[in-house]
């Protein structure tokens, strides 16, 4: 519908408001309705035409034609030309030309409309944007057509509403011609490509372009710019008015009138022959090379057939690639505006030649035949948008060549005024070190910037090496026969693989262009073929028969031993191997075996075993595959009760799998078409061929984990690393250690004092940032400040906060010098303080210093006071509290570390004596992982009005604060808001109020401190294997193992794990708890007031008799008229049941530390938790407990599961006191190997528009108003939950699921970059860095006015560019491959932008990594109070959003 846009041309003039229109759903209702008829009726229509299709392939005059134009085709099938010709419809080009400005002919969203936009809108969206009094009769051409030719739905009224116009389509041409312009060139000078894949299901094809038919043969009233002489003849007849619309996969009713439209001799088109060798010659279906196709007139270029989308498309992932056009752009501040949309969406960019047509179809000349097949690639965002290779210097050079030729194209135009004849002679410019590629289909380009390589893959069987340098093939590679659907490429190791539209996967050799080998995957076309874990029957027979031997082998030379790990290795290759093999291998085949095989996981566990196979001692022609069957079977690998998967591999003949876990009926699916494994065995083989055998086992089985579990993390247990004290030493004051432990995932030492862990390396930043970062910010900048800081002698929160810029002194005084002498050599990072001029360090009596100091009239702002515990027997007094008060300002702030609700006398105390002393006094809740939790805080101010939550945002951003724990706001609302229950009632705070309340006198009631000696009652082992204990000081508790199942501490646990899905629901009426013998979950379900249905699935015995015996409270819930006990393996129940429940709550996690059973480890399987999605209702919510941030890498696999198989995902942390493993578990003596706080759980749902954030308070009070305690959870601490520490959030993009309001009361943003790993020679070169800046501000859309760049020796420069907004400022050290880099605009900078500064940072530089940090300057000025009056800024712009 493409030449109609005519119409709208005379009405639009004005640019859109976009950022006001609601963006409509992709696919809107009726759009699914128009869809849905035009299917049906496509699938009949192109079922009755395809015999004259096949007719019309077969005559005479066809054959000829092909036999003139297309040689190497003619001979092909008249089925096998419709194959051709369907595939190519399915993989050409969907194109969609606009205009890179405003134009005065046609109407569409231009370039800078459209990078604010989350949706490609169609005419009629972008015709109501531009003028709201849009009236219906302003574009009868488009509106006949939609309604005539598509079905769409008449709008009701003169005027369309938003909703109306949002129903109708989108004009695509379809690219069968391979115009390298990809639509026609006048329509546009920018065309996006849409992604077929993702927009398949939408496209609605239509046989010829329909306003021309609409005008031409509907009789649309013409558009007064327009006469009936412009318009080409069509031979209307050809195209029956009552001929259904195709889609992708029913189209062969189309071929024919597709053919014969345009057939009238005043076209220039005398015969439909002429028509067919017009698009056969242009298309990949006559396998003329992209370089040789002939050229074509103008007027052919109208014979597409418009595809054209029923939706509304996402951006920027529904489109795939751009097109600029050449002679209209390059060269050009417009094109430059192309560059910068398509770096910010992320989409590969290219240049087309086209007509050579610069602005109307004026230009072109009827008679006149165009190439239209030159089309390059810019290396300006290549690498940012696809895999194609480009670093360091080569990237430079790129770049380098790329800009020489825009500057080239730019002095032509500004030297001829940009007409035609400016062809750039630079088109084929020695600068220009590219090869022209042709249109992008699902193939894909694979480019080495470094070797001057490229791949491509044509649409059939020819897969191409490049020369980039000498603009020439080195390879043209045959391959399958199909057309090729994905290209990758390991270009270190000369090896590509290709993959078609048969399944078929070669592997190819780069240096030698020859075939490695070749496979098919599943569900290829062909027949017969030997398929992944199958054999041929007669390949089969054979191997199995009396004489086809071989099942003597297995007998002898399968090595199982004692831990059942199977190696098979019958022709001893491993003895001819590295001497390692042999070992790596199995402890490969045990790990493997020790996370996926423990058979207490049952009908989920997956056994594997590990053939090699010599093929010097195959049979002549014999299968790899047919081999590996023969071994799966002998070796008992098909029993259909287990998941089991034999890997065999070959030096010659690759890898291959078999065994159970292909069956169609158990796990085939896995593995069907699935590119994780196809990469691996791409591996493996490398691997193999080089004599590898253990790395090319360890890619085989990565592989296998991908596939099957999401991930490759194949950790079974930390007991490989062994603590280790690494220093000690006795002072006046105490016993100190340095001990070597594990940090999470990394090695780290430990400060340890009295025993007492004190700091690690690893998390050391989790405390201070804490206990500073908090009030500094509240504290603000109103003026300097001053910090005492008493204790602290390792020298963390000085550390912390000499990072604020207005922290004008630090005095820290602890009493053991020898703590700060060992910081400062095992800590260096953490005692960098001390070396800073700010800070005065004291080594006395921090309590003689207060006492001194306390009527001094130098005060201080903020005090942090940071013992062990109490120093001394009565040293917490209000004497001494009320001393510090008198150092303090008047908005002075104190903050003190607590310790856990395990100690409530102290808590009661110290909470006590601030209340008495300060105006304000405020608990905190911090995640510590060095710390048993909840660990409180206790923040005090002078200033009895302090409001904790009202801090200055833009001031904490302008500090620009590397943290590791605190993210600013939500991690501030969290330390305040989330506030035990048992630590509230202790402090006498109410739990209604949604702000933090201070604490006041008198506080709650302090329980019974009588200790009691611990009493065991019960001790056995159950048949599981678990030590069952209960033991009783003040109350029971319930053991299993060293983990405390059941008591005052593990309510906290269990709290989390069901309330917060309780209140998000609000009236679940249904619970499944798979693990729940404790009856703990099911006491707190039943007292929800709309739960009716509860089942608890249990297999431990034992554990319930203990319940039943020792907890009566749990007792009575399990045996509840609403409650189902069932004794049984939970893994194994949830494949016997069919219901479905409102909330899921799995119960079990894994325990590394403990010996594998049903209780200690939980299935990593896609499928497993596929099976409990399925027991999940559609608006349910599944919850698990992951682990803690011990073991990162566990709790990061069990989320990517969750993510694959839910709609939605979030973790959530809460600190509980009742660690796991307690005391300590083997190993882990020192503790911290296996858990440290947070725990860590995962909440998930099938409901897409679940708001997690929501709680219903109506239920709540249900639920409150039936007597239930709570130990930990109430509602206002629910939206703390989902605030992970800052680390994690960025490790597994785990952010909270709500955020704080932005902000607009600011006048500059500053946008700051550090660049690690960068090439030194860009680092050191003036030219790249003054190139580099301007490129920066072109990004962002500043305004250049100069700059100057200086050099240093004999290394390092500066460059600073000016702009009208600000500067903009690069600072290289080459020795350190660093840069620092700061755009500072009073311009907004939106993420889209600063996303593709920071890659034009670093593939301009070649670095390894960028880290950005984004500020807002001058927030909270108010122009009432201004002495000169407020103009407006020169360059500003409406802040959009943050």
């Amino acid at each position: 519908m493409l030449w109609t846009t005519f119409l709208f041309s005379l009405l639009l003039h004005s640019t859109a408001t976009f950022n006001s229109w609601p963006v409509p759903p992709e696919t809107t209702e009726e759009q699914r309705a128009v869809l849905q008829r035009a299917i049906q009726k496509a699938k009949q229509a192109s079922e009755e035409a395809t015999p004259k299709v096949l007719d019309f392939f077969n005559s005479d005059g066809f054959r000829k034609m092909l036999q003139d134009c297309c040689p190497a085709v003619a001979q092909l099938s008249s089925e096998e030309l419709l194959r051709r010709y369907r595939a190519e419809a399915q993989v050409a080009e969907l194109a969609h030309a606009l205009p890179a400005r405003d134009q005065d002919i046609f109407a569409d969203v231009t370039i800078q409309e459209l990078a604010q936009m989350a949706w490609f809108p169609n005419e009629f969206q972008v015709a109501l944007m531009h003028h709201s009094n849009l009236s219906q009769g302003a574009s009868p051409i488009n509106d006949m057509a939609q309604k005539e030719i598509f079905g769409c739905k008449a709008f009701a009224g003169a005027v369309p509403t938003w909703s109306e116009v949002s129903n109708r389509l989108i004009y695509i041409a379809h690219n069968m011609q391979r115009l390298d312009t990809g639509s026609e060139p006048f329509f546009g000078d920018f065309t996006v490509v849409f992604n077929s894949s993702r927009m398949k299901d939408s496209v609605l094809i239509a046989p010829y372009d329909t306003g021309l038919y609409t005008m031409v043969c509907l009789g649309a009233p013409l558009p007064s710019h327009l006469n009936k002489s412009d318009l080409p003849p069509l031979n209307c007849s050809a195209w029956p008015r009552d001929l259904p619309v195709g889609t992708l996969e029913y189209l062969d009713h189309l071929i024919l009138p597709n053919l014969r439209v345009p057939v009238n001799k005043s076209s220039g088109n005398e015969t439909v022959l002429q028509v067919a060798r017009n698009l056969y010659t242009r298309s990949s279906m006559s396998e003329i090379g992209y370089e040789d196709m002939p050229s074509l007139q103008f007027v052919d270029m109208d014979g597409y057939l418009e595809s054209d989308i029923m939706a509304n498309p996402r951006l920027p992932s529904s489109v795939k690639l751009g097109i600029g056009n050449f002679p209209t752009l390059f060269g050009t501040p417009y094109g430059r505006d192309v560059q910068h949309m398509a770096r910010a969406f992320q989409w590969p960019l290219f240049w087309a030649f086209g007509a050579g047509m610069v602005k109307t179809p004026q230009h072109l000349h009827p008679g006149e035949f165009y190439q239209m097949n030159r089309r390059i690639a810019d290396p300006s965002n290549i690498p940012l948008t696809t895999n194609a290779s480009l670093h360091g210097a080569e990237a430079a050079a790129a770049v380098a060549s790329f800009e020489a030729l825009w500057n080239e194209a730019a002095q032509v135009r500004q030297s001829r005024n940009a007409t035609a004849e400016a062809k750039p002679k630079s088109f084929k410019s020695p600068a220009l070190q590219q090869a022209h590629a042709a249109p992008e289909r699902e193939d894909g380009l694979e480019v080495d910037w470094s070797t001057r390589r490229a791949l491509t893959g044509d649409l059939y069987h020819e897969v191409r090496l490049w020369n980039l340098e000498e603009g020439r093939c080195v390879h043209r590679m045959p391959g399958h026969g199909d057309m090729i659907r994905g290209v990758a490429v390991d270009w270190s190791k000369d090896l590509a693989v290709t993959h078609d539209a048969a399944g078929v996967w070669i592997c190819w050799d780069l240096q030698s262009g020859e075939q490695m080998y070749q496979r098919l995957a599943h569900q290829g076309r062909s027949q017969g073929a030997p398929r992944l874990g199958r054999s041929l029957h007669t390949e089969e027979e054979r191997l199995h028969s009396p004489d086809g031997g071989g099942s003597r082998e297995f007998r002898s030379q399968t090595d199982i031993d004692d831990q059942g790990v199977v190696l098979h290795d019958p022709d001893r290759l491993l003895e001819r191997s590295s001497s390692t093999d042999q070992d790596e291998i199995i402890q490969l085949l045990k790990s493997f075996k020790l996370k996926m095989s423990s058979p207490h996981l049952g009908h989920w566990a997956v056994h594997a075993g590990l053939a090699l196979v010599d093929a010097t001692s195959s049979r002549r022609g014999e299968l790899l595959s047919s081999r590996a069957q023969s071994f799966a079977k002998h070796m008992g690998f098909f029993d259909r009760r287990t998941l089991n998967v034999l890997v065999v591999m070959s030096a010659e003949l690759g890898v291959e799998l078999a065994g159970s876990l292909f069956d169609p009926s158990i796990g085939e699916k896995y593995f069907q078409e699935s590119t994780d494994w196809l990469a691996a065995e791409v591996l493996c083989k490398t691997k193999l061929r080089a004599g590898r055998f253990a790395q090319a086992a360890q890619a085989a089985f990565d592989g296998i984990l991908k596939v099957l579990t999401g991930s490759t993390e194949l950790i079974t247990s930390q007991s490989h690393f062994k603590q280790k004290e690494l220093a000690k030493w006795k002072s006046s004051f105490q016993v100190g250690e340095i001990w070597l432990n594990m940090c999470g995932d990394r090695l780290c030492r430990e400060l340890v004092l009295g025993d007492i862990r004190q700091l690690s390396e690893g998390f050391e930043r989790y405390y201070h940032e804490a206990m500073t970062l908090p009030a500094l910010n509240l504290l603000g900048e109103a003026k300097k400040r001053r910090v005492l800081i008493l204790g602290g002698g390792d020298g963390g929160i000085a550390t912390c906060a000499l990072q604020f810029s207005t922290v004008e002194q630090v005095v820290n005084i602890d009493i053991d010098a020898m703590v700060t002498q060992h910081a400062k050599k095992w800590f260096p990072q953490v005692a960098a303080g001390f070396n800073d001029p700010r800070c005065e360090a004291m080594h006395t009596d921090a309590f003689a210093w207060v006492d001194r100091h306390s009527s001094s009239e130098a005060k201080f702002d903020l005090v942090v006071i940071d013992f062990t515990d109490e120093p001394l027997d009565g040293a917490w007094s209000e004497k001494f509290f009320a001393q510090l008060r008198g150092l303090l300002t008047t908005d002075g702030i104190v903050v003190q570390n607590a310790g856990t609700i395990a100690n409530p006398q102290d808590l009661h105390k110290l909470f006590g004596l601030h209340a008495l002393v300060f105006g304000s006094t405020f608990p905190m809740h911090a995640l510590i992982p060095d710390y048993l939790g909840p660990y409180i805080l206790v923040l005090s101010s002078a200033d009895p009005k302090l409001q904790p939550l009202q801090a200055d945002w833009g001031f904490w951003e302008s500090q620009q604060v590397a943290t590791q724990y605190y993210d600013g706001p939500a991690q501030h609302m969290a330390l305040f808001n989330a506030i035990p229950t048992d630590v509230a009632q202790l402090l006498g705070l109410p739990l209604t109020s949604e702000h933090p309340t201070r604490v006041t006198l008198p506080l709650g009631p302090l329980g019974s401190s009588t200790s009691r000696k611990e009493k065991v009652l019960f001790k056995q082992k159950s048949t599981e294997g678990n030590l069952v204990k209960v033991t009783k000081e003040t109350t029971e508790s319930l053991y299993q193992e060293w983990d405390a199942i059941l008591s005052s501490d593990s309510w906290h646990r269990d709290e989390c794990l069901i309330l917060p899905a309780l209140s998000i629901l609000g009236s679940p009426r249904s619970v499944l708890v798979l693990g729940g013998g404790t009856g703990a979950l099911a006491t707190l379900a039943l007292r929800w007031p709309s739960v009716e249905k509860l089942r608890v699935v249990e297999v431990d015995e034992l554990v319930v008799q203990a319940v039943q015996t020792y907890f009566p409270q749990q007792a009575k819930a399990l045996s509840d008229p609403r409650t189902q006990l069932i004794m049984d393996n939970a893994f194994s129940w949830i494949l016997k049941t069919e219901e479905q429940f409102d909330i899921v709550i799995l119960s079990v996690f894994d325990q590394p530390w403990l010996p594998p059973r049903r209780t200690t480890r939980i299935p990593q399987l896609r499928g497993f938790y596929q099976r409990l999605q399925a027991l999940t209702t559609p608006k349910g919510i599944f919850v698990q407990e992951a682990g803690s941030i011990a073991m990162p890498e566990r709790f990061g696999a069990t989320l990517d599961l969750h993510r694959q198989v839910f709609a939605q995902s979030w973790p959530l942390a809460m600190s509980s006191s009742a660690s796991s493993p307690q005391p300590t578990a083997p190993g882990d003596e020192f503790d911290g190997l296996y858990f440290r706080p947070p725990r860590l759980l995962l909440l998930s749902t099938n409901d897409p528009q679940l708001d997690p954030a929501r709680v219903s308070m109506q239920h709540w009070q249900g639920f409150a108003d039936s007597g239930a305690p709570t130990t930990y959870y109430h509602p206002h601490l629910h939206r703390a939950l989902f605030v992970l520490p800052l680390e994690l959030q960025r490790r597994f993009e785990a952010f909270p699921p709500w955020h704080p309001e932005p902000s607009n009361d600011f006048l500059i943003e500053a946008f700051m970059m550090q660049a690690h790993g960068c090439s030194a020679d860009s680092l050191n070169n003036v030219t790249t860095a003054g190139t580099l800046m301007k490129n920066i501000a072109d990004l962002a859309e500043l305004t250049a006015l100069g700059g100057v760049e200086h050099k240093f020796e004999p290394q390092g420069l500066t460059a600073l560019l000016l702009v009208s907004e600000s500067h903009l400022s690069i600072h290289t050290w080459p020795e350190f491959e660093y840069a620092a880099l700061d755009v500072v605009s009073c311009k907004d900078i939106p993420p889209r932008a600063r996303k593709a500064i920071e890659q034009e940072v670093s593939h301009t530089l070649g670095c390894h990594s960028v880290v950005s940090h984004f500020s807002l300057r001058g927030r909270g000025i108010d122009p009432n109070h201004l002495s000169m009056p407020v103009t407006q800024p020169h360059a500003t712009s409406p802040r959009q959003e943050l």
